[in-house]
């Protein structure tokens, strides 16, 4: 198991965060409608953010942010076909 430590948020609000630990563990349901599997990772994403929200100091939460966006940047382009 690879263990990965980030440094949390100092307290803004009344009361520091506490320690948090993320666990990636186990496959999403194989079984299971397309539907349900949206709803699923919906809320896999809903949870994560949630707690990189609520833990993480700004500058890093931003930083996450942008290269969670460089590294699917290239999966937002439309290749174009160039007329002769």
């Amino acid at each position: 198991m690879e263990n990965i430590i980030i440094q949390k948020a100092s307290p803004v609000i009344p009361g520091p965060p506490g320690d948090t630990q993320i666990l990636f563990t186990g496959e999403p349901p194989e079984k299971i409608s397309l539907n349900d599997l949206k709803k699923f990772f919906d809320a896999e994403a809903e949870t994560l953010v949630g707690a990189l929200v609520r833990i993480l100091p700004g500058g890093t939460l931003d930083r996450v942010i942008a290269k969670l966006l460089m590294n699917y940047a290239s999966l937002l382009v439309v290749p174009r076909k160039e007329t002769p």
